[in-house]
């Protein structure tokens, strides 16, 4: 895949990232072809690798260094209907499969670098199928788990490819919220998988999807050249908002498979909790237009969305089981869970 050009790519000031107005949206097919994304808006980051072999206090058991920084180019633009996000980046495989990995973004949309869920006093447990707050989208390059795991199977999973919308929804069996599947691919026939209950609402109770691209080039043994774009609402934004996001792919090892995660901002150990409300607080800002460095990225104005209506749901929604390495920011493993959802 040829270095593209965009004009001059610039470093991202700190961990902030300006936004640039389009009048052509680009086109979210896996291929960022020369002029469809032209603005000036082109940000080469640095993420650094993660220590997943350190512990909480920052303590190493295993002298296996964390993978070296890798370069990434990201591109963001918008117009009236959505803010686009255009990765490039690169990796060697060294033998796993060169598909094998994810991306997670993660948003707070007040950049107040908290988790929350504005309108659940509102709408109560319904409100986790509208985004008002805080959105995880998280691409799976492979499968994960077998289609039809045997009957005496200890851990029956399957995740299909494709991109897995998480909100910050309603409370747990404990009594404290976490994150709720609300989006994912579609049910895959003849096995258990069976896709994930809707809808995906914006905080007026509007209707929103996610489309995007993925493109991936190269010949064994590497490097290969990958490319994702996606576009994000601009209904769900309604300030400065807090973003960031982690790559993770795989490498063979001679111990078999290891998983090498990077993220930006720079997170040093896989200890952040996503689970934790406060965790947000690691994420970079996206602010208004470069122009207009403290624009809001709402066209619009005004305030955040709050309140809206929710669409019934009669069957149980599912929480999606990922595994993407550590998917978004550090975390391995989303419990496998059925909530039952009022109607």
């Amino acid at each position: 895949m040829a270095v593209l050009s965009f004009g001059q790519v610039v470093w991202a000031q700190g961990n902030t990232l300006h936004t640039c107005v389009v009048n052509t949206a680009p086109t979210l097919d896996g291929i960022m072809s020369p002029g469809e994304w032209g603005s000036h808006c082109s940000y080469s980051l640095q993420l650094k690798g993660v220590d997943t072999n350190a512990d909480d206090n920052n303590q190493n058991p295993d002298p296996t260094p964390p993978p070296a920084d890798k370069p990434m180019t990201l591109i963001v633009v918008r117009d009236s209907q959505n803010l686009y996000l255009g990765f490039q980046w690169s990796h060697d495989p060294q033998g796993a499969n060169p598909a094998e990995g994810g991306l997670g973004l993660g948003f707070d949309f007040n950049a107040n670098g908290v988790w929350e869920d504005l309108d659940h006093s509102k709408l109560g447990p319904d409100s986790v199928h509208t985004i008002d707050d805080s959105l995880l989208l998280v691409y799976l390059g492979t499968s994960i788990g077998d289609p039809n795991p045997p009957s005496n199977a200890w851990l029956k999973i399957y995740i299909p490819v494709g991109l897995y919308i998480l909100s910050w929804g309603d409370k747990n069996n404990d009594g404290q919220f976490s994150w709720d599947a609300i989006g994912g691919p579609p049910e895959v026939p003849n096995s258990i998988y069976h896709g994930v209950e809707g809808p995906v609402l914006d905080g007026s109770g509007n209707p929103v999807t996610f489309p995007y691209g993925v493109g991936m080039t190269g010949t064994a043994p590497g490097p290969y050249a990958y490319t994702f774009e996606i576009a994000v609402p601009i209904a769900l934004f309604h300030s400065p908002a807090g973003f960031g996001f982690e790559l993770s792919q795989k490498v063979n090892t001679q111990n078999g498979e290891d998983s090498l995660v990077w993220t930006w901002p720079t997170i040093v150990t896989p200890s952040v909790d996503l689970n934790n409300p406060d965790s947000a607080a690691v994420l970079g800002k996206l602010l208004g237009d470069l122009a207009h460095p403290m624009g809001i990225l709402d066209p619009l104005g005004g305030e955040g969305p709050v309140g809206g209506a929710v669409a019934s749901v009669d069957k149980p929604a599912l929480m999606i089981p990922w595994i993407a390495g550590f998917a978004m920011l550090g975390i391995a493993v989303l419990v496998v869970t059925t909530k039952k959802r009022r109607t």
